[in-house]
């Protein structure tokens, strides 16, 4: 078994609300329609309740969530949000990079909450100023620059009336660098989420009930990394914010980007 489709395994083996007490990951990967969920575990399990109030409320059968449904759903999942953290980490470092007196107060933020330490959750979470470091980027920087959504319902507008199953384009891009929202909307000013603001002003992850299922996973996935890079390396490069050249396919991703670094 090659090491990605190992990590995919693992990665649903332990996301799942149960299993099987004697079946390692790769049987667990090629048992796909086994019934396998018999205990209930912490690990995203507001995401299982959710499949099992579906389940015990649907009257067409074609609408239930099977094991299988389930699995393909997590299988999903995974490959989205590695894809959201390599770019959110990305555009982070080289931010960081451009902005080196942010990056050392950042760096001391981390050596002040970890010092050598491991690193856990719950002092992630009470990293104050890496929140607006993360925030602020993909405010600048959005991993998901356009959402759609169709209308369930007819929507009266001053103008027009938007009717039900119409297709709404969202431009999360532009509503985050749009001047009456945002005061210098172009620079990197991490302290502005030190205040409130209209909440959807700020949707990186979108709203709602469809709002990104895996937003807390990327928060920590990519405060991991930033964690363990700045304590160990200073990173610089050449230009500056407005340099930065972008591309996009399916997500916003950094191009060209050339950064130094250096061991501390």
């Amino acid at each position: 078994m090659c090491i990605a489709q190992k990590t995919v395994s693992d990665f649903i083996y332990n996301i799942s609300p149960g299993k099987p007490g004697n079946y390692t990951a790769l049987q667990y990967n090629n048992n796909y329609n086994m019934t396998i969920f018999q205990e209930s575990k912490p690990i995203f399990y507001n995401y299982w309740d959710r499949v099992v109030h579906i389940r015990s409320n649907v009257s067409n059968k074609s609408c239930d969530v099977s094991d299988e449904n389930f699995l393909d759903d997590i299988r999903n999942f995974f490959a989205a949000v590695q894809n959201t953290i390599t770019e959110v980490t990305s555009f982070t470092m080289l931010i960081l990079a451009i902005h080196t007196d942010v990056q050392e107060k950042l760096r001391q933020e981390i050596l002040d909450t970890f010092s050598n330490d491991k690193v856990d959750a719950q002092r992630l979470l009470n990293m104050r100023y890496f929140h607006t470091v993360f925030q602020e980027t993909l405010r600048l920087f959005p991993v998901t620059p356009l959402i759609s959504r169709q209308l369930t319902g007819d929507i009266k507008l001053e103008s027009c009336i938007l009717p039900e199953g119409c297709y709404v384009m969202i431009p999360i891009f532009t509503i985050h660098r749009n001047p009456a929202y945002w005061y210098k909307p172009l620079e990197f000013i991490p302290e502005r989420f030190s205040s409130t603001r209209h909440r959807y002003t700020y949707i990186p992850f979108g709203t709602g009930l469809r709002d990104c299922l895996g937003q807390r996973y990327a928060f920590f996935s990519v405060a991991t990394i930033i964690v363990n890079l700045l304590r160990r390396f200073r990173f610089e490069t050449v230009g500056s914010l407005s340099d930065i050249k972008i591309t996009t396919d399916i997500v916003l991703r950094p191009r060209e980007v050339k950064i130094s670094m250096s061991r501390i």
